[in-house]
């Protein structure tokens, strides 16, 4: 039987939001790792990536970060071992409801 990666949502987006910020820390020129260097700030880029995916505002831009999603786990996992991500409802996130308390 062939073996699926699965991942839950949250985790999912968070790694993906990783990633990402490692990705262009290694693509940089800088020598260590810091939060803000130069002008760059590595903690507000995890955010956006964060934000995009988990907070998409139209159907439209729903269906490109599952299109984005699908993607980028076809290039990490490979085509046999790769889940469909299936969103979920943004406001059942204990981020939206930890948010929502502020």
């Amino acid at each position: 039987m062939e073996r699926m990666v699965t991942i839950g949502m949250g985790n999912r987006v968070r790694s993906t939001g990783y990633d990402t910020v490692q990705l262009r820390f290694a693509l940089s020129s800088t020598g260590s790792w810091r939060v803000i260097d130069d002008e760059f700030n590595h903690q507000e880029f995890y955010n956006n990536i964060v934000d995009f995916i988990e907070l998409s505002a139209t159907s439209d831009a729903a269906k490109e970060v599952e299109d984005l999603l699908l993607w980028w786990n076809r290039k990490v996992f490979g085509r046999k071992h790769v889940s469909t991500y299936r969103p979920q409802r943004v406001e059942q996130l204990s981020v939206a409801r930890c948010s929502g308390r502020r």
